[in-house]
């Protein structure tokens, strides 16, 4: 879950930069401000893509992701190795 969330707080960050730098004036903080929303945001959702990956396994039948103790597949029903 927490993944998830830096995912996309990492993602709508990064579009906040691009916007804010886009209006901020030549020399402003803003653009200071923007570069950091730019260049920080990326290592966010990468660092929630790692915890989400951990999280979670893909079942070998239907390829959906799963929590990694699952014994059972809620998707597709089919049995999983534990761990």
């Amino acid at each position: 879950m927490l993944g998830k969330i830096l995912v996309g707080l990492g993602i709508a960050g990064f579009f906040l930069g691009v916007i804010e730098a886009q209006s901020a004036f030549q020399g402003s903080h803003k653009q200071i401000e923007a570069g950091l929303l730019i260049l920080g945001c990326p290592v966010i959702a990468l660092i929630g893509l790692l915890l989400w990956r951990r999280d979670g396994k893909k079942c070998p039948h239907c390829a959906e992701r799963v929590k990694r103790q699952a014994i059972r597949c809620k998707h597709c029903g089919s049995e999983l190795k534990p761990g």
